[in-house]
């Protein structure tokens, strides 16, 4: 299972899921992404609810009913505006870097990554930006 997001500038999710904006986050296209994955990798559109699903006697497949559950969240949560990947253990390769079409840093990563990751992704023709904050405002600039 991976998450996804359709929002990359919400600070509670910078906060949350990138140690405090010291990380990054990668930029999918999502056609292009869906078309190099495996057949047998899904996505599930989060639904966001107050109350948690509830699993009756079912004739259904204990997968399909795992990927019920896993895709609720409290509606608290509904600002992440997720997608959740299904795919057998292991990793999904999608094969092919164009799937990727940016990755954005965090404000507070250190130099040494930025760098670092800038190098690589440059031979890789993958644009990298970097997130700076203005006042209450978070927006990406593009890195040369």
């Amino acid at each position: 299972m991976c998450s996804f997001s359709e929002v990359r500038n919400h600070e509670l999710m910078w906060a949350h899921y990138t140690e405090q904006f010291t990380g990054i986050c990668i930029s999918y296209g999502f056609s292009k992404l869906l078309s190099h994955l495996p057949k047998d990798v899904s996505f599930a559109r989060m639904f966001y609810n107050e109350t948690e699903p509830t699993v009756h006697t079912t004739r259904k497949e204990p997968g399909d009913l795992a990927r019920m559950v896993l895709s609720y969240k409290n509606y608290r949560w509904l600002y992440e505006r997720e997608w959740r990947m299904f795919a057998p253990q292991g990793r999904a390769y999608y094969g092919d870097t164009k799937c990727v079409t940016g990755v954005y840093l965090g404000s507070r990563i250190s130099d040494v990554h930025q760098r670092e990751i800038s190098d690589r992704l440059k031979l890789l023709k993958i644009k990298v930006h970097r997130m700076t904050i203005k006042k209450y405002s978070i927006s990406f600039e593009a890195r040369k």
